[in-house]
């Protein structure tokens, strides 16, 4: 173990060499000695143009990708817009077709054919009426043929003279072997036409007609639809050079197409391929096209849609030039803002440091480089009045003098005006932003607010928000020194904000966590922080999981027994919480040995109108 600790410690040491080595290579080394001016340029291309470059340059790659794929999803939805209508139609021709098989006077037609080979005309009239009634206002219906053997007994609509079923023996087979389920022919144009509307291009529906009781074939039917009427509810009337939509079934025929050269002919075997799933798209190889489509359960169909990629294109074209404008203005933005922050910020103190460099050669003159009340402009007065000063002290002021001022001004610091302080620590953070010491600026920063609301112009009650905004301004303080060792969370019901409570009662309860529960746990630890309301009253609750206190102990710090000032020193938040809102009011601590504290206070809720009533309670 103990040599583990020592390869430990060795491998730490070559580390901590290595970051020393790189942080004293050339050229950092370069960039530290580099002047002002220059050191700010290299820090902006460095740290806002390069940057900017690969975010917009990221942001361009991923914008695009967005925008196809809801592009994509837009034209998808646009095509299943016609589902419901397809699924409609296809619906009604099968229960058209159902009703047909198990109508009465159909099968007693059929019947009559079989036993006798002939059919009355009374029978041909009653199921001419049946069939007439169910296709009736059925505008997309093209023909309702029933045959019997080879002969057709019945036909509505067009009028055919061929006596074949399917004038294709392969399929009169298998339809023959789907023992009365529904078979789809793809569109075509039928054979043999004799009057009719006009005889374009059907899809039909196929049935087996068994007998209701013996379960024989007697007879079949076939339901015509117009393929021209099918194709209208799921292809756009507007399509660009090249794009297409069409219907191919399970076997890859085309069912209906938009193009009716393609009629009689197979889909590809890309789209037969990629379109497995119930619906969705995908791009083309080799061409500027996307292929949407979706599937028809009850038909087994697949609905297609091409859309040329050309004005998509055109679009993230567009998208991509305003966001390379964003960036060149962004550039430009910040070539202006260099120049601006050389002109108002480094020049004035390059040539500050420039005369203020002339002092040690006993030149105490120095130039007023800018009339600006800003920090610059009283950094460079305070260094004139400076060197004045220190010119007349050499001048006229023995040591003995000298000592005198120096305990004259330590006189006078105790009588610091707060703002002159403010103003001060209001410098010093610009001092080190310009710098670029961030961390140091943020903690003087926060130094600052801390400063201003605990002298708070004398006042004893402040806002809810002032006392976050205060506990804040002291995490980012012990943020410095603990770093990541101890987290801390705070949930606050922002609708509390203008409530008026009493100040410095939030801070010490979370400073009391930091030193006496978690200073001294090894591993770190969390603190959690809430500002809730309960009815009339607020409650903060600070927990944390350190090192915890007997309860005994607590009681008795805060019954004023114990040792407050030593240990937690709580006490007095609680007697001015009791002071200040009565006994109805104060703090609640629970903890327990290696598990932690909570500790709870309660206080009275005062809005902005009752403030001053509140302060005389």
């Amino acid at each position: 173990m103990a040599g583990d600790a020592k390869g430990m410690r060795e491998k730490g040491r070559g580390v901590l060499g290595s970051i020393r080595k790189l942080t004293d290579s050339s050229w950092i080394r370069k960039f530290k000695d580099m002047g002002l001016g220059r050191k700010f340029t290299v820090t902006i291309v460095l740290c806002l143009i390069l940057p900017l470059v690969v975010v917009f340059s990221l942001m361009n790659s991923v914008i695009a990708k967005k925008f196809l794929e809801k592009q994509y999803e837009k034209e998808l939805e646009i095509l299943k817009q016609s589902k419901p209508s397809l699924e409609n139609l296809l619906e009604d021709v099968v229960m058209l077709s159902r009703n047909v098989v198990g109508d009465k006077d159909v099968q007693r037609l059929l019947e009559e054919y079989v036993r006798q080979e002939n059919v009355s005309e009374e029978s041909l009239r009653k199921v001419k009426l049946t069939i007439e009634q169910s296709v009736y206002m059925k505008k997309y219906i093209s023909s309702v043929s029933l045959f019997s053997g080879d002969k057709c007994l019945y036909q509505y609509g067009n009028y055919y003279g061929s006596e074949d079923i399917l004038e294709d023996p392969q399929k009169q087979a298998e339809l023959e072997g789907l023992e009365g389920r529904p078979m789809w022919d793809p569109a075509r144009v039928l054979g043999n036409y004799v009057a009719g509307k006009e005889n374009g291009a059907v899809v039909s529906v196929y049935r087996i007609i068994n007998h209701l009781y013996r379960l024989v074939p007697v007879g079949a039917e076939r339901i015509s639809i117009s393929e021209e009427y099918l194709c209208s509810l799921y292809s756009s009337v507007e399509a660009a050079e090249g794009e297409e939509a069409y219907i191919f079934d399970g076997t890859g025929n085309i069912v209906s197409s938009r193009e009716k050269e393609r009629l009689g002919s197979t889909a590809g075997e890309e789209v037969r391929e990629k379109a497995v799933l119930n619906n969705g798209y995908y791009v083309e190889k080799g061409r500027e096209h996307a292929v949407f489509y979706y599937k028809i359960p009850l038909t087994g169909w697949t609905i297609v849609r091409t859309k040329n990629m050309t004005a998509l294109k055109e679009q993230i074209s567009r998208i991509n030039t305003i966001i390379w404008m964003a960036l060149v203005l962004s550039v430009l933005f910040g070539i202006i803002f260099t120049m601006l922050q050389k002109r108002t910020v480094i020049n004035p103190v390059v040539r500050l440091a420039k005369d203020v460099e002339k002092v040690d050669e006993g030149r105490y003159y120095i130039k007023l480089h800018t009339r600006n009340q800003d920090e610059i402009g009283i950094l460079n007065q305070n260094v004139i009045s400076m060197t004045r000063r220190i010119q007349d002290l050499i001048e006229s002021v023995y040591k003995g003098q000298i000592h005198m001022r120096e305990a004259e001004i330590l006189s006078l610091q105790s009588q610091i005006n707060p703002h002159f302080l403010y103003n001060t620590l209001d410098t010093m953070r610009w001092i080190a932003i310009e710098h670029r010491e961030d961390v140091l600026a943020k903690q003087i920063e926060a130094l600052s607010g801390m400063f201003r609301h605990v002298l708070n112009n004398g006042n004893e009650v402040t806002t809810v928000k002032e006392e976050v905004v205060h506990l804040k301004n002291y995490l980012e303080v012990q943020k410095c020194r603990f770093g990541e060792k101890i987290t801390v969370d705070v949930n606050v019901d922002e609708s509390l904000y203008p409530c008026r409570v009493l100040k410095l009662i939030l801070q010490p309860i979370v400073e009391n966590a930091f030193v006496h529960g978690l200073e001294g746990k090894v591993g770190g630890g969390h603190i959690y922080v809430s500002v809730t309301g309960d009815g009339d009253d607020i409650c903060y609750l600070v927990r944390d999981d350190g090192i915890g206190v007997e309860q005994e102990k607590i009681q008795a710090i805060l019954d004023g027994v114990g040792p407050s000032g030593k240990i937690y020193a709580l006490k007095n938040v609680n007697d001015r919480i009791r002071l200040k809102y009565g006994k109805g009011y104060g703090m609640s601590i629970n903890s327990e040995l290696g598990r932690g504290t909570a500790v709870e206070v309660r206080i009275a809720r005062w809005m902005e109108e009752e403030r001053h009533e509140g302060i005389d309670r």
